[in-house]
């Protein structure tokens, strides 16, 4: 069996988060509407890339909103930690678990 050609350097991280997000859009994006593209475009009248721009926004609003959580609150539980601390338990509870 070969050996590693530095078995006293660790792993590094060489991709920086640009690339990581152009990565996942390179390859989600092309195959993400192929099974609804044709089904949605009829549905919404021919305005699919109206639609695509709407939920873009959204989701962009929730990852800043999760980006600001994440900083407020930074402990593992995502929604329920966020959620229990602004609003009160039981509604953490409820957001973690629903």
């Amino acid at each position: 069996m070969p050996r590693p050609r530095h078995p006293d350097r660790a792993a590094q991280a060489v991709l920086s988060l640009w690339d990581l997000v152009l990565f996942g859009l390179a390859f989600v994006g092309p195959t993400a509407p192929y099974s609804m593209y044709g089904i949605a475009t009829v549905r919404s009248e021919g305005h699919l890339p109206l639609v695509y721009v709407l939920a873009m926004m959204a989701m962009s609003a929730t990852a800043v909103s999760y980006g600001r959580m994440a900083l407020a609150y930074p402990q593992a539980g995502s929604t329920y930690v966020y959620a229990s601390r602004a609003l009160h338990p039981l509604a953490g509870f409820m957001a973690g678990w629903g």
